[in-house]
């Protein structure tokens, strides 16, 4: 079976925008391409992200998630016992807002990659 792992990235401020496909299916040659896993990395873009959001007055870290987040998002971490009336931005930026790694338990593993396009 063959699998891509497709990438989109925009930047329309600047404007940018690029799109490629990495694995078999893009590749049918068998050509070496590079690949990335980006992981862990998106956090230091996200942080940079929210920090010029900060300097330019449009953030502030200090208001509980509960007044920042979707209805259902807060029912969802409530739900899973997380405290969004106390959990707030700058928290989670310092990874003192204790939520759990998912990504380490099997199960989240499992669900992954029985429905890959799920979002």
């Amino acid at each position: 079976m063959a699998h891509v792992r497709p990438l989109l990235v925009q930047a329309p401020r600047l404007p940018m925008c690029w799109q490629g496909g990495a694995g078999p299916a893009a590749n049918p040659a068998g050509q070496l391409t590079p690949s990335l896993r980006i992981a862990s990395n998106t956090k230091s873009f996200v942080a940079a992200a929210v920090l010029r959001l900060v300097e330019d007055g449009l953030l502030d870290l200090n208001p509980p998630w509960a007044q920042l987040s979707s209805p259902a998002k807060v029912a969802t971490l409530r739900t899973a016992g997380y405290d969004v009336d106390r959990l707030t931005p700058r928290m989670l930026l310092q990874h003192t807002g204790g939520l759990r790694d998912y990504a380490t338990l099997q199960t989240f593993r499992d669900r992954v990659s029985a429905a890959p396009q799920h979002r």
